[in-house]
């Protein structure tokens, strides 16, 4: 009993990696995507300054890829419900993308798992993520762009003991990550 109770503590401290990986890898491809394609109508605004109106075909293809990534990175786990025909998952586990430049017209409209809601237990989807885009990132007040990916993923223990605190435990994490002004470092634009 005592090994099965250290391999399910090896277990959670694993899970929570691969959660935490998966929504930074979601966050840093949604930010590049959304460079090298930006929003419809938005070519001659700056990065600094807010998006246009937002197009939401473009940001619920983007917030799509974004969850695809999670959803093929946690594939292996015991819970998810991985689709490999178009790399969703269906249920488990649960997704929300959203990106601060005051144009995304869905941040945490929905979860991406198949349902109009998420479980109480993911307590960190409480409160939904902000939609304003201006963020002063410290000392520095200029406004920035940037993709927030938050992810909730149920864990089932092997020994399923009561008083073990981790037997039914729900892994959460929220990874963001700017858009990148690496294709113009130096300009106006970025800084």
């Amino acid at each position: 009993m005592l090994v099965v109770t250290v391999a399910d503590f090896g277990r959670v401290f694993a899970t929570s990696v691969e959660v935490e990986a998966a929504a930074r890898d979601a966050a840093e491809f949604a930010a590049n995507d959304y460079v090298s394609n930006p929003p419809p109508g938005d070519g001659s605004v700056p990065l600094s300054a807010p998006a246009p109106m937002g197009d939401p075909d473009y940001y619920d293809a983007l917030h799509l890829k974004a969850a695809k990534v999670v959803c093929k990175e946690l594939r292996d786990l015991p819970n998810t419900i991985y689709q490999s025909s178009d790399d969703s998952c269906q249920g488990m586990p649960i997704i929300l993308v959203c990106v601060h430049d005051s144009a995304d017209p869905h941040c945490a409209v929905q979860p991406f798992n198949g349902s109009p809601t998420y479980p109480n237990d993911c307590t960190d989807f409480v409160p939904p993520p902000h939609t304003d885009q201006v963020d002063s990132g410290g000392t520095d007040e200029r406004p920035r762009r940037w993709v927030e990916v938050k992810v909730c993923y149920h864990f089932t223990s092997l020994t399923q003991i009561p008083w073990l605190p981790w037997t039914d435990l729900w892994v959460q994490r929220t990874r963001q990550f700017d858009i990148p002004c690496y294709f113009a470092p130096g300009t106006t634009d970025c800084g």
